[in-house]
């Protein structure tokens, strides 16, 4: 019979008498313990849809945790780690609530292990599914017990620090004999999986704690923090580099501006360009195509920025396209519309006009899995103050990153306006990537083409880029396209 895991309350209550590192502690190490039962079926069952990238994303989770200052001092205030999830009682509370829920998890077999279940009976033997049982319950009670053990351990100790002890407590109570047999089993078949999905280093570093080596962290580990871009998510070669070699940032964004024709979309795009809209047009003309102003980026600081009242990121560049809104323009969308983006959607409140359309395509072209940062400017023509209606779009649009905006696009320095910048540029710095070196240096050499040539044969291409990588090439170009860059 497994212990009963401590409440929500009680953990509330061991956040408010020890602190967030004992629940953060207590989360790494819930975490690690139930991790190896996805050895039992082949990762590419569990998720046969990016693979890859779902294997990463869970386990990663120990390596992000060990960020925190529990094991070191962590000085890099750009790396988002568990700690900030901990940031009140309440929050941590149910941060820990969800580590329980990795062992509540672990203790029900219709739940954690159904993936087990099910691959057992397709084995269609008896004695299959009987040791997947028994393995269930050894395993799920040996987890339960240690996760209370630690609970205890934590409530009564003296000490609000755990960098000395951090690895070197025991995950598991060594009379759990079978259990621990069950689970270095796991381990093992997940260390397979994954060198098989050509992860072997995370494989390896998993198996440093998992083991509890002497002083495991490695240097290497920050970069399993780090916001990557996620054309790095789709090969093992290039998330290898990203992780065990060196990254580099995009500071480069762009910032598309789409929506109806006649919406508003140019005059908003003078005012982020500083410019004034003319006083004796009604209406700007209708844009042909793309306003991509030139490849310039625009002027962030000085007397003569949109922006220089405003905070602004180190480094951050954004790049401004004003798409035209007439439907035979559309086509050119599916070329534009990747990942390291921010968009901003211009509708008309006169017309009562709604962004339905634009936020399907947008997310049928990026990825429908993928939560973009969009931004709706409810542009208030003549006095109409007709506002979307942003319950219903963000039930029907849930993965989608939405802000709404009320504001009028021709009026000089609107309350509405300083806000949205300053949003915008928050969005900007929160949408920069981190990405391997081979794919940064491909990036500038691009910009260096670019420079001498409007276009270019991939054959010629490739074999400019070839001397600045370290991996296949044909994965590179699929990168440059997925960031947009070619």
């Amino acid at each position: 019979m497994a212990s009963e895991l401590p409440t929500k309350i009680q953990l509330k209550q061991l956040f408010e008498k020890k602190g967030k590192d004992a629940l953060v502690w207590y989360i790494w190490r819930n975490a690690l313990r139930v991790l190896p039962v996805l050895g039992r079926v082949p990762l590419a069952e569990i998720w046969p849809e990016n693979t890859l990238k779902h294997s990463i994303a869970v386990l990663r989770i120990p390596f992000v945790i060990t960020n925190t200052s529990v094991f070191y001092t962590d000085t890099d205030t750009d790396t988002d780690t568990a700690a900030d999830v901990a940031a009140d009682a309440n929050a941590a509370a149910n941060a820990a609530a969800a580590a329980n829920a990795y062992v509540y998890a672990a203790a029900d077999a219709a739940t954690a292990y159904a993936y087990t279940a099910a691959y057992a009976t397709a084995a269609a033997t008896a004695a299959t599914a009987a040791t997947a049982a028994t393995a269930t319950t050894a395993t799920a009670d040996a987890t339960a017990d240690a996760a209370q053990k630690d609970y205890i351990f934590l409530d009564n100790s003296n000490l609000n620090y755990f960098s000395d002890y951090g690895f070197s407590r025991p995950l598991f109570n060594n009379k759990d004999n079978i259990a621990l047999q069950y689970l270095n089993k796991d381990f093992a078949d997940l260390y397979k999986n994954l060198n098989n999905l050509g992860l072997d280093f995370l494989a390896k570093d998993l198996q440093r704690l998992w083991r509890a080596d002497s002083n495991p962290i490695q240097a290497h580990w920050k970069n399993y923090s780090k916001q990557l871009s996620k054309e790095n998510l789709k090969s093992a070669a290039s998330y290898r580099e990203a992780i065990l070699g060196e990254t580099a940032d995009i500071n480069a964004v762009r910032v598309l501006l789409l929506g109806p024709g006649g919406a508003g979309k140019t005059t908003l795009a003078q005012r982020l360009k500083n410019q004034i809209p003319s006083k004796t047009m009604i209406y700007n003309p209708a844009t042909v195509g793309i306003d991509y102003l030139e490849h310039q980026p625009l002027l962030l600081t000085g007397d003569n920025s949109a922006f220089s009242e405003l905070e602004i990121p180190i480094n951050l560049q954004l790049y401004l396209w004003d798409f035209g809104g007439q439907t035979l323009f559309y086509g050119l969308h599916k070329s534009f519309l990747h990942e390291n983006c921010v968009y901003i959607l211009v509708v008309d409140s006169r017309h009562e006009q709604a962004p339905d359309e634009w936020l399907q395509q947008i997310q049928y072209l990026i990825d429908k899995k993928t939560s973009p940062p969009i931004l709706i400017v409810n542009n208030e023509y003549e006095n109409c103050y007709q506002q979307q209606n942003e319950q219903r779009l963000r039930r029907e649009f849930p993965l989608a990153n939405l802000q709404f905006f009320n504001f009028p696009c021709n009026q000089e320095d609107s309350q509405g306006l300083q806000q949205f910048k300053q949003k915008l540029l928050k969005t900007a710095d929160q949408s920069r990537y981190a990405v391997g070196k081979s794919l940064f240096n491909a990036i500038q050499q691009v910009e260096n083409i670019f420079k001498r040539k409007v276009a270019i044969d991939l054959l010629e291409l490739e074999e400019e880029l070839k001397d600045y990588i370290h991996y296949d090439i044909n994965t590179i170009i699929k990168q440059l396209e997925g960031l947009g860059r070619i």
